[in-house]
């Protein structure tokens, strides 16, 4: 009788997965985006099966863009916005892997909320989202780099500013424009 062995090395198959976003392995690597992401998903399906629907979709976006970790990585890193400034940006971008990393966060809420709300999706429904996922990256990006958070002296302070809640606002009453007109 042979015995065969199977032996299966997951750290080395999970290692040959190569990351080329530099925020995409940031966000990957830290437990406190990942804890805020789930907690965001599980409070857009809260609000959205248990609200009215004329309520549930502007605050469902609204909470999306709360994730404040996410939104805030170039004020909580000042190595970050250093390297950023120094880096070519000619070949690789540290500015356009972020736009990419809140772009895929975004796009992944809408898609969250189109599901949810599959029963009233229309094409109008979805051109909504897509204006306001475009209008979420846009303005995160740009809260980001021209506002960005200083004089802070711990990432708690940085999480607890009140500049968070201005994308929030904004994205809240486009999407209860879109919602009535």
């Amino acid at each position: 009788m042979k015995v065969a062995y199977f032996r299966i090395d997951i750290p080395k198959r999970l290692s040959k997965i190569t990351l080329n976003n530099y925020f995409l392995k940031f966000f990957l690597a830290e437990n406190v985006y990942i804890i805020n992401t789930i907690g965001i998903v599980i409070m857009i399906i809260v609000i959205t099966l248990l609200s009215p629907r004329k309520l549930s979709i502007p605050l469902s976006c609204a909470v999306g863009t709360i994730n404040t970790p996410l939104l805030t990585i170039f004020s909580t890193e000042d190595e970050l916005k250093n390297i950023a400034k120094f880096l070519p940006t000619k070949f690789r971008s540290l500015n356009k892997d972020y736009i990419f990393l809140i772009g895929v966060y975004f796009c992944l809420i809408q898609c969250l909320i189109m599901v949810l709300n599959f029963n009233v999706s229309t094409v109008k429904f979805v051109v909504e989202l897509f204006i306001i996922t475009t209008l979420e990256v846009f303005l995160s990006y740009l809260l980001e780099k021209k506002f960005p958070i200083t004089n802070k002296k711990t990432i708690m302070e940085v999480w607890k500013n009140p500049r968070k809640y201005i994308l929030t606002v904004i994205i809240f009453f486009v999407a209860f424009v879109f919602e009535y007109i």
